[in-house]
């Protein structure tokens, strides 16, 4: 029993650095946007980058919604919008940083962005429909 509790601190001595290393985006390949979006599209997204962002947006859409829109289709279209943003600031954030710059700052910014759009889409009133010819 005492050797599982004084493993834990030795394990977490070790992965700390390797940990502080990856979170400001430290991969083996300096200015490779590919290398680094398998850490900020993937691993970060498997992680809980893309369920949270699903989720927020989904709520988002649904708290922004107009009174003419259908609250499940609204649902649905904010988690998938969510998908997407979180994909395409994956993405930001890992051509900042191949350019050495903050990716955190990228990944946030652009979620912030697209949350701004999303929000005025879902507060939009549709569209009528065309007049059938």
């Amino acid at each position: 029993m005492t050797t599982r509790r004084t493993a834990w601190p030795l394990l977490a001595v070790a992965l700390l650095p390797l940990a502080a290393h990856a979170s400001f985006g430290g991969t083996p390949c300096r200015a490779d946007v590919g290398c680094h979006f398998l850490f900020w599209g993937v691993m970060l997204g498997a992680i809980g980058g893309l369920p949270t962002a699903c989720v927020a947006f989904a709520l988002l859409h649904l708290g922004f919604r107009n009174d003419a829109r259908a609250r499940a289709n609204q649902a649905i279209l904010g988690g998938l919008a969510g998908l997407v943003a979180f994909e395409a600031s994956a993405f930001v954030a890992a051509l900042m940083a191949s350019w050495e710059r903050n990716p955190w700052l990228g990944l946030f910014a652009s979620l912030a962005g697209f949350a701004v759009l999303s929000a005025l889409y879902a507060r939009s009133s549709p569209r009528d429909a065309p007049p059938d010819a």
